[in-house]
């Protein structure tokens, strides 16, 4: 100490000196200097001290206002620490938060990125200090994109309609964005605010959309039809001379203005064809003495030349009076013009000029010659088919008049709006297919009066209210699917009276209340369709009544209870699919009765016991799912290696395999296992499971704080929480022997707000299902954390922002399901480290950017669903390592390029979809390595060259669209061996030519369309007897040859 004492006194000799110069001062300061002096000289003489702890006082930021213009533009913030003397802490530790993260977010380094049109405060702390910045999103137009590329209108008056999509810089839609609408000639069409087009008159107009100072611009012609008024031949009366000998005669047709219409449509006919005959291009020729009247006509207007044969060196015969003038054709049938009117009406409203095929619609032609019309002996209609036709609009009540009408099959198109109420009053009524559209509104209560009703399709729609008792009076009723809508309420008793039923779907409803026991009169059922509703209650025994039932589907509802017994009465059954509900006690042996049985799925319940032997009797069965039911146990039956399995799933449950030489060769040939032998199990000599925990704050403050960001007060069922009953008495939770959270499912329960970052403190979960609700905001990049999570169902929200990388993280995931929600940004390569994924869903979302190689490289994937996104780039050739794969899903995204030979590799494939895209070359011969595919959608493409004759090979397929492309050659005969194909879609294959391969008559075709191509049917008696069996067919004979 005091050598260090020593060596400071040099350093304050001058601090001594000044000390002692003020002895000379006035004696009363003597004290106060003694003092002073001897606290300045002590501390001199002490080590030197450690330098003072800076303390976080102040944080300033080198910006404290931010305005964005565009989605996911980035700017970094840096913040200054500064200790309580205003010096810089060069290592603190700072903090970085957002106050909403739908509008902008911030990363641990300060940078500051767009999310969303908004306001919002990023906040940063050390310490006790904190500091603020104001962002705000205010995207700008940067871009307009208008669809469709051009409108036709057909006539004065005739709508269509443009809609835009505003862009800010960074390609991301601007949500409400202003659009201000201006046609370059409203003398030839108008438009209104909402983008809506009226033809005023003939010609072309620049529709233009504008939002904040860019604009856009769509050709909308307007061709109204020119009606023929006169028709003037060249020639009106002539004389041939010898047998042979012609005469070209030129018709020229005029509107009622006096103007030439150029390549009007002109049909020629001879009075009397053995004088002399007319082709269909004027041209006649002599064929023996007399005289005949050669006709020209023109849509209702007609001229004449008379033709004279005179053969010399031959005897005159006495010449025939000139031919009266023909009669003017009958009048429609009465009733004819209020069903034409009724169809034009219709044509108007659903947007006909936009329409795939409208061939001849609004033509003066008979209407069975209207697309997708057909008519009885009186030329009623009695057919009105436009499936998939890309109709828009709503049906106008005008569909009443069509009083003859036996089928309306409108399904699968893009109509809005309510059902008409009319359709309870056309009696000839029987077949109503609305599906798939975009309808809106109660079901009319006058559908409900309907005594023709034998089929009322309306599956995938926006419908709603509660099914009503009424329902029981559609007496005739075969076919009831109503899947997939919002409808509400109890089922009602009353459907057990629909004695004919044979189909019931109301599956992926808001269903609540019991099955009801009436249900077990329907004895032709075929199909039974519950799944996907908030059903409660026991499965009525009576269901064992249902004889004819080849398919039960109740998953994924709030039963409970045991399986009847009786459901071993059901000897046709080949589906029986129980899981997601809350179902208890053993499985009935009488399940082993079921031998038609193929997939027997009860996972996810609170089932026990064991799996009874009689479970070996199932020698059809290839699934057998029973994981997720914990209480299950004890050693598989030996008598399973008599059933043929492809899938058996038993995790999380304690059923182990024996270890049987025989079982355990029968357990290696399943493919697709999830099971654990006997011998790793635990057994009776190991240590027991702890107690259940009762530390379970973590969890139980997640979950409280889960509730309040998502508007728990106004659930739909909120039972037990914030109580202090145990949470995994909380609606929707499953614990573990732990107490730990497992399972979270909350789907279709009105769970409104943000998930919030607690999520991830539910270390154990397992599955996290909360799909259709109104979730909103981006996804938390904390969902990482759960190390333990299988099924993520996020779908059919309304979730933005990116996928967080750290999704990534979750190596055990198998399904990952996000669709139809409003999620942008590329798909995140991180992804690609799930390798235990089964099912990636991200369809119908904002996604850009390329398909990442990464994610293409999982053997266990098995669904791919990535349409209806804006993906761009080519399929990546990886895509053929995807050996699982069974159905790949990339329709509507501006995918370019070729389709990769690679995808030939695919063999376990069921579908292939990768319809509306820009892909260019041909198809792969490699496709006929493809055997299980059932369906190819290729439409709506730029695809060249013939169809590969490999397509021959895939015997299951069921159909084939590959219509708007540029494929040519003839359809190879290979073709023919497709003995399962329903459907064969070339339309608008305008280099395809040639004759039909007779071979196609092995083929059950039930649809053929090849319109707008030059292929056509061969007069081969027995290929047109074929051809006249196919109902929807769309194809010209093909010409005579001599």
């Amino acid at each position: 100490m005091r050598n260090n004492a020593y060596r400071t006194l040099p350093q304050d000799a001058d601090l001594i000196a000044t000390v002692s110069a003020f002895h000379s001062l006035r004696n009363s300061f003597h004290l106060s200097l003694a003092v002073l002096i001897f606290g300045l000289f002590s501390a001199c003489l002490k080590s030197p001290s450690a330098p003072p702890v800076q303390e976080p006082t102040t944080i300033t930021l080198s910006t404290y206002r931010i305005v964005f213009t565009a989605i996911n533009e980035s700017i970094r913030i840096d913040a200054t620490v500064l200790d309580q003397d205003s010096r810089v802490i060069t290592d603190a530790t700072v903090h970085w938060r957002s106050a909403d993260n739908s509008v902008a977010r911030v990363s641990d380094r300060g940078v500051v990125t767009a999310a969303g049109s908004g306001t919002t405060q990023i906040s940063v702390s050390s310490g006790y200090a904190t500091a603020t910045a104001t962002v705000s999103v205010e995207q700008e137009a940067s871009s307009i994109e208008i669809s469709p590329s051009a409108i036709t209108i057909s006539q004065v008056g005739g709508t269509g309609r443009f809609t835009a999509v505003v862009y800010d810089a960074n390609n991301r839609p601007i949500p409400d964005a202003a659009v201000v609408w201006s046609s370059s000639n409203p003398e030839i069409a108008t438009v209104d605010a909402n983008g809506r087009l009226t033809a005023v008159s003939r010609g072309s107009a620049l529709i233009t959309a504008s939002s904040g100072g860019v604009s856009t611009s769509r050709p909308v012609f307007v061709e109204v039809p020119r009606v023929p008024s006169r028709v003037v031949l060249n020639v009106t009366e002539a004389t041939l001379a010898t047998v042979g000998q012609s005469l070209q005669l030129d018709a020229q047709v005029y509107d009622s203005a006096g103007a030439a219409i150029p390549g009007a449509a002109v049909a020629w006919t001879s009075s009397r064809p053995e004088i002399a005959t007319v082709d269909a291009s004027g041209l006649v020729i002599a064929v023996a003495n007399g005289t005949t009247r050669i006709t020209a006509s023109s849509r209702g207007v007609s001229a004449q030349a008379i033709i004279h044969v005179v053969i010399e060196d031959t005897e005159q015969p006495e010449p025939p009076p000139v031919p009266p003038e023909p009669p003017p054709p009958p009048p429609e049938p009465p009733g004819t013009s209020a069903d034409r009117e009724a169809l034009i009406a219709f044509y108007h409203a659903t947007d006909g000029p936009n329409w795939m095929d409208n061939t001849k619609w609004l033509s003066e032609n008979p209407l069975n010659e209207w697309y997708g019309v057909s008519t009885d002996a009186d030329g009623r209609v009695t057919k009105l088919s436009l499936r998939e036709n890309q109709l828009t609009g709503s049906i106008p009540p005008e569909i009443e008049q069509l009083q003859n009408l036996i089928l309306l099959n409108l399904s699968r198109n893009r109509i809005t709006g309510t059902i008409p109420p009319v359709f309870g009053k056309m009696n000839a009524l029987r077949y109503l297919h609305l599906g798939d559209n975009q309808l809106t509104g109660e079901i009319p209560p006058e559908t409900y009066q309907s005594n023709t009703l034998m089929i009322l399709s309306l599956f995938d729609n926006q419908l709603s209210g509660e099914i009503p008792p009424a329902i029981g009076k559609l007496a005739n009723l075969i076919d009831l699917h109503l899947s997939t809508n919002q409808f509400t309420g109890h089922i009602p008793p009353e459907i057990g009276q629909l004695s004919n039923l044979a189909y019931l779907a109301l599956n992926g409803n808001q269903l609540t209340g019991v099955i009801p026991h009436e249900i077990g009169q329907l004895l032709n059922l075929g199909s039974l369709s519950l799944e996907g509703n908030r059903l409660t209650g026991v499965i009525p025994h009576e269901i064992g009544q249902l004889e004819k039932l080849n398919g039960l589907l109740l998953n994924d509802n709030l039963l409970t209870g045991e399986i009847p017994s009786e459901i071993g009465q059901l000897v046709n059954l080949n589906g029986l699919v129980l899981h997601g509900n809350r179902l208890t006690g053993e499985i009935p042996s009488e399940i082993g009765q079921l031998v038609g049985l193929k997939s027997l799925i009860l996972s996810d319940n609170q089932l026990s016991g064991g799996l009874p032997p009689e479970i070996g009797q199932l020698n059809k069965m290839d699934r057998l799912i029973l994981n997720d039911n914990r209480d299950l146990s004890g050693p598989l039956p030996i008598e399973l290696v008599n059933v043929p399995l492809v899938q058996l799933r038993l995790q999380n449950t304690q059923l182990c395999a024996p270890l049987n030489a025989g079982f355990q060769m029968w357990l290696a040939g399943i493919e697709d296992k999830s099971v654990e032998n006997c011998a790793t199990m635990p057994g009776p000599d190991t240590d027991p499971e702890p107690p259940p925990s009762s530390d379970t704050s973590s969890d139980r403050d997640a979950l409280i704080a889960f509730y309040h960001a998502t508007d728990g007060p106004n659930w739909t069922d909120n039972t037990n929480w914030l109580s202090d009953e145990p949470i995994g008495t909380w609606y929707g939770v499953a614990t573990d022997n732990e107490v730990k959270v497992i399972d979270l499912r909350l789907s279709e329960n009105n769970l409104l707000g943000m998930i919030p970052p607690e999520i991830g403190q539910l270390s154990d979960l397992r599955t996290l299902r909360l799909f259709r609700n109104s979730l909103s905001g981006p996804i938390p990049p904390e969902i990482g954390q759960l190390g333990s999570l299988k099924v993520l169902d996020l779908g059919q929200n309304q979730l933005t922002g990116s996928i967080p990388p750290e999704i990534g993280m979750l190596s055990k995931l198998t399904d990952l399901f996000l669709e139809y929600n409003q999620i942008s940004g590329a798909i995140p390569v991180e992804i690609g480290r799930l390798g235990n994924l089964e099912w990636l869903v991200l369809r119908s979302n904002e996604l850009t950017g390329t398909i990442p190689t990464e994610i293409l490289s999982f053997e266990s994937l098995r669904n791919l669903w990535l349409n209806h996104n804006r993906l761009t780039g080519p399929i990546p050739p990886e895509i053929g390592q995807l050996s699982s794969l069974e159905l790949l899903s990339l329709q509507y995204n501006r995918l370019e390029g070729v389709i990769p030979p690679e995808v030939g590799k695919l063999t376990n494939l069921d579908g292939l979809d990768v319809s509306a895209n820009e892909l260019t070359g041909s198809i792969p011969p490699e496709i006929g390595q493809m055997t299980r595919l059932t369906h190819i959608e290729l439409f709506n493409n730029k695809l060249t060259g013939p169809l590969p004759p490999e397509i021959g090979k895939l015997t299951e397929l069921s159909w084939l669209f590959f219509s708007h492309n540029d494929f040519t050659g003839s359809i190879p005969p290979e073709f023919g061996r497709l003995t399962n194909l329903k459907q064969l879609i070339l339309t608008r294959n305008t280099q395809m030519s040639g004759r039909l391969p007779l071979e196609l008559v092995n083929v059950p075709l039930e649809r053929l369309k090849l319109q707008d191509t030059q292929l056509c049917a061969p007069l081969n008696a027995g290929f047109q007897m074929w051809l006249a069996g196919i109902e929807d067919r769309r194809v010209e004979n093909c010409a005579i040859t001599r």
